[in-house]
């Protein structure tokens, strides 16, 4: 590896590190970035046994709960996604690097540190920023054993892949297309076969440990899972993501997919004219196993969600690029930079949209209104919640408060998280409670329930004034008239 490239994939982090400081105090906590961060309080031993509840691995929030040791404020936790997809981006030049020329592998991973799906995750307190660079890292120490054969790379490329399962279960699958590249080149690797599988079984050993609590998430809670029913919409709309990230109702979110297609469409085609069999082939596998198989679980069990797939996003670019390359004629390659061009559009587009335009998810109301609550909170007071989406982020933002708090139903039941991060569900009844601060967010297991508690709380409680309303939050002030402190169970389901 020459110090050029060295100098180059140092200054591509350094770089990326800044790109994902880019609106990062403007994001404000989602209900899974909430328990990721309040599990941060607790040791290795709470987090592995918390895991097991909710369906993911420990691995992220057991490095989270250590970082957070120099700070534990919301900022300095999506620092560490922010380093790692940084890292994921140096680690995809030097691989870009050995299949095409330099400047178009700057470019490509420009490219990768700007496209918002890939920022998005940048700036997640989550794994898959995580997931994302031990990908790349794999990747690249798999292509560079099987074609020198050192010692120092199955190393490298077993050290790096062992956090992969630990991380997120559908990132495994990029060890089918690995073993798939070795089976496609048999001849060519027969040499390295024993050497890889040997990694491979590295990396299994070293998740025994995990096994079995994986086996019951993937096998055993398969009925539990709580997406919709697969759609070609849905579909349609995801992997238009990999050629933009559009953002719904942006023009950017009907030209993306078609993006998509031409250029899925010319990779391949290349692909078979060239009869390439080397790291672009490898990329190709990387890419395109992973996605087929999780739309094939999916038509039965829809695990299909643009964050799980992150990893597949660099061989797509890189791709991508390679295709420029391989191009003869000149008026299709004309074409071709005038189709990345679009691509690059759509990415800036939806980066703005996403950047400078309200966004329910990753800046919600919650950090505000938590604020707000806080000002005018009065010993006698409690803050009622009807989703957990809004309970847990509040819980982080009103940690050393000391202030009452809770949630009318908790429509999980993970008692080894909950014993964790504390219990929600409130009491029939508290003599103390004088006030209510009704919490009413927008649950998609329920949409309308935030409404009809509300008007419960009108009805059954003075009602004072409402303090904040959007699209998805509503909260209310109501003095406290009855006895009961949260409307009926019957109320949950009314109108399902």
């Amino acid at each position: 590896m020459s110090n050029k490239k060295l100098a180059v994939a140092a200054a591509l982090f350094f770089i990326s590190i800044l790109i994902g400081q880019l609106g990062l105090h403007n994001r404000t906590l989602w209900y899974d970035e909430a328990v990721s961060i309040l599990e941060g309080y607790f040791g290795p031993h709470g987090i592995w046994n918390a895991a097991k509840d909710e369906g993911i691995p420990p691995l992220y929030n057991i490095v989270l709960s250590l970082w957070m040791k120099i700070s534990s404020s919301e900022l300095w936790a999506r620092e560490l996604s922010v380093l790692f997809a940084a890292l994921a981006v140096a680690t995809f030049f030097l691989l870009a690097s050995d299949a095409i020329e330099l400047k178009r592998a700057v470019a490509a991973s420009v490219l990768l540190a700007f496209i918002p799906l890939h920022l998005w995750q940048a700036q997640e307190i989550r794994m898959y920023a995580m997931v994302e660079f031990f990908a790349i890292a794999s990747c690249l120490f798999f292509w560079r054993y099987l074609e020198h054969g050192g010692k120092t790379d199955l190393a490298a490329y077993a050290l790096l892949s062992a956090p992969i399962p630990w991380l997120h279960y559908t990132a495994g699958l990029m060890f089918l297309a690995q073993a798939a590249f070795v089976a496609f080149n048999h001849r060519r690797y027969r040499n390295r076969m024993l050497g890889f599988a040997l990694g491979i079984a590295a990396v299994g050993l070293l998740y025994l440990p995990w096994l079995p609590s994986a086996i019951d998430h993937v096998m055993l809670r398969s009925r539990e899972f709580w997406t919709k029913p697969l759609t070609f919409e849905r579909v349609w709309v995801i992997v238009g993501l990999f050629a933009g990230a559009p953002k719904i109702g942006l023009w950017t979110s009907k030209l993306a997919p078609w993006i998509f297609l031409i250029a899925f469409c010319a990779i391949a085609g290349t692909l078979l004219r060239s009869r390439e069999r080397g790291l672009p082939f490898m990329c190709w596998l990387w890419f395109l196993v992973p996605l087929l198989i999780v739309i094939l679980v999916s038509l039965k069990r829809d695990i299909l969600l643009a964050r799980t797939l992150i990893y597949i996003l660099p061989p797509f670019l890189l791709l991508l690029a390679w295709t420029l390359d391989k191009i003869e004629s000149e008026g299709v390659k004309r074409a071709f930079v005038i189709g990345l061009g679009v691509v690059a559009l759509v990415s800036f587009a939806s980066l703005r949209a996403y950047l400078f335009e309200p966004n329910w998810w990753a800046k919600s109301a919650t950090r505000k209104s938590a604020k707000m609550i806080a000002r005018f909170y009065k010993d006698g007071d409690i803050v009622i919640h009807s989703s957990r989406f809004s309970y847990r982020p509040f819980q982080y933002y009103l940690l050393d408060k000391g202030m009452k708090m809770c949630l009318i139903k908790e429509t999980e039941q993970f008692p080894r998280l909950f014993e964790l991060i504390g219990r929600s569900i409130c009491p029939s009844d508290d003599e103390s409670v004088k006030r209510i601060w009704y919490v009413g967010y927008a649950d998609f297991q329920n949409p309308s329930f935030h409404r009809r508690a509300f008007e419960w709380y009108a009805q059954n409680h003075r009602f004072i004034e409402v303090s904040y309303f959007d699209d998805f939050f509503l909260i209310g002030l109501f003095e406290r008239k009855s006895g009961q402190l949260v409307p009926p169970e019957g109320l949950w389901d009314a109108d399902r």
